[in-house]
């Protein structure tokens, strides 16, 4: 707003839809303008929306405190700016928690982990699970949503599984759980932020996290083991195809879901470890 292309208040809604948004978020970095006080009135007053008020480069302010200030108390200076802003925004604002104060070079500081949250909580359902699973896994709440989402994605694998568990020919389904269970796994690692075995990310972290990461590879001998059960199972007379589908569902959703366990504790152990090796202000 108050540019060439946006010159007033009214042009930029007109410009950007408001009104097709979700969740609005209105940034700043140093003091609070009136552009954004009156694009706050907007979206409270006339669209009736929620807001987050987010003050960034809050690294800066810390520094520039601790410079001046022989004794800095760095929660009184972080309760002061939210105070201030707060008193601008006045009925604006639902609620003192939607003022996020983040630093951009510290994603996993401050209120930055709260503000990801926050953001998610205010999306549709649909979008919520898309967004979890895209983001990084830089708190341990965003890796405990990602469990919680993937989870629901081994009820759709196992019935996969069992389907083609039902097909009364010999190595078909256990060629296919294979590769289900494979690119599987290999999603949840992505996804949850674990770098493989073989990786120079892998290299750099300490012993106990490279353990716990590397006993993830030593869970598919374990599938290995109920897959030739199910394939034996399948040559039982009459009924043996069914057996083998339920076998193959059991299993199947068993292992996941075990996986998945195993694989937040080693991503929860692999922030705990990245956080202790940030540099501090």
């Amino acid at each position: 707003m108050g540019d060439i292309q946006n010159p007033d208040l009214k042009t930029y809604c007109k410009e950007v839809q408001l009104e097709t948004y979700d969740a609005f978020l209105i940034v700043t970095c140093t003091r609070f303008s009136n552009n954004d006080l009156h694009l706050a009135e907007e979206i409270k007053r006339s669209l009736n929306k929620h807001f987050f008020f987010i003050r960034t480069k809050i690294d800066v302010s810390v520094q520039s405190g601790k410079m001046r200030k022989k004794v800095f108390d760095e929660n009184v200076m972080l309760e002061e700016t939210r105070s201030r802003c707060s008193e601008v925004l006045g009925d604006l604002l639902s609620s003192k928690q939607d003022i996020f104060l983040i630093s951009n070079h510290y994603p996993k500081e401050w209120d930055f982990p709260k503000l990801t949250e926050a953001i998610l909580d205010a999306m549709p359902k649909y979008k919520q699970e898309s967004l979890t699973l895209a983001l990084k896994s830089f708190s341990p709440e965003i890796i405990r949503r990602k469990v919680e989402t993937l989870k629901r994605r081994t009820w759709k694998s196992a019935f996969k599984s069992a389907v083609v568990g039902a097909i009364p020919l010999p190595a078909v389904s256990a060629v296919y759980d294979a590769n289900l269970i494979i690119d599987e796994i290999n999603m949840y690692r992505t996804t949850l932020g674990l770098p493989k075995e073989w990786s120079e990310e892998f290299t750099k972290l300490h012993s106990a996290t490279k353990e716990t990461t590397a006993k993830l590879t030593a869970l598919l001998a374990s599938y290995v083991v109920s897959s030739v059960a199910e394939e034996y199972a399948r040559f039982i007379p009459f009924i043996g195809t069914g057996i083998a589908g339920g076998i193959s569902f059991a299993t199947t959703l068993a292992f996941l879901r075990y996986y998945l366990k195993k694989g937040e504790d080693a991503a929860l152990l692999a922030l705990q470890e990245a956080v202790e090796k940030l540099p501090r202000n």
